[in-house]
């Protein structure tokens, strides 16, 4: 009887440390995952950091003259509720706002926000979240219609996809089809070629259609590194706007907002707005 105690015993500890080290090898890999890339050298930025961007690829260079500036913005939604718009840092020279999201849902904030960034003077933009399971031209006019016209100092809409954006089983050779048809239709109905805005992970996996670098991208990734890591599809045009952070404390807004940057000055940003389509010209 001791003997098979002891043998079970035995069997029990083996079972117990291969489990152990099963999971420990398995949260070493979900930990460096490029899945949880977001999560990587997160910052808290102030207005006053420094970025430099000398390294990497301009987006236009027509637009872009001197490749050491940047201008800083934020972008926001509902989640920051009401902004105290008098009282913005004069530092933040540009706003984007959440317009819509799918076929059917306004950012609830958005016939607020719209019309005071533009009368606190600050450049304007405005995204759309795309949702896989709702057809691209629906969502498009939808978004086009919620915003009701664009100006000519204006930001160029803006697609935002992201791993959130996708619905069930995706088929990607639609995936893409179906983004690209989007952003077809808003350029025609806005006359400016939209922005994309993904993180590298997610462009990496699904924007691999060379018909995408065609946009300019509005790139989200944490990092206290000083360039970004761009997405294959934009290697060679690099990125236009750059989200830093999701975590800035604007004592002027409820709750944090996303931290961003343009690469160029302001000068170069204005003309960014006007000059992005050859339909403005």
């Amino acid at each position: 009887m001791k003997t098979h105690h002891f043998y079970y015993l035995s069997i029990t500890l083996a079972i117990c440390a291969v489990a152990v080290i099963g999971y420990l090898l398995v949260s070493e890999a979900i930990l460096f995952s490029g899945e949880f890339s977001k999560e990587e050298d997160r910052i808290m930025p102030t207005l006053d950091l420094p970025v430099t961007v000398e390294n990497t690829p301009v987006a236009d260079s027509t637009a872009v003259a001197d490749t050491t500036s940047f201008v800083k913005g934020i972008d926001i939604s509902k989640y920051q509720k009401e902004i105290d718009w008098d009282n913005l840092p004069e530092s933040v020279r540009f706003i984007f706002c959440r317009a819509t999201e799918g076929r059917t849902l306004v950012d609830s904030e958005f016939s607020e926000n719209w019309p005071n960034i533009e009368a606190s003077e600050r450049i304007r933009g405005a995204y759309h979240f795309y949702r896989s399971d709702d057809d691209p031209l629906v969502q498009a006019q939808f978004f086009w219609k919620t915003v009701g016209t664009i100006k000519e100092d204006d930001l160029p809409l803006v697609l935002d996809i992201e791993a959130e954006s996708l619905a069930g089983t995706v088929n990607r050779t639609k995936l893409t089809e179906d983004l690209l048809a989007f952003l077809q239709e808003i350029e025609q109905l806005s006359g400016k070629k939209p922005m994309v805005y993904s993180n590298t992970y997610f462009a990496n996996r699904y924007l691999t259609d060379q018909r995408f670098s065609d946009y300019p991208l509005w790139m989200a990734e944490y990092t206290s590194r000083s360039d970004p890591n761009v997405p294959n599809m934009w290697k060679d045009r690099g990125w236009q706007f750059w989200q830093r952070s999701d975590s800035y404390d604007l004592e002027s807004a409820n709750g944090d907002v996303d931290f961003d940057v343009f690469r160029g000055d302001e000068e170069a940003l204005k003309a960014f707005a006007r000059g992005v389509s050859e339909k403005n010209s």
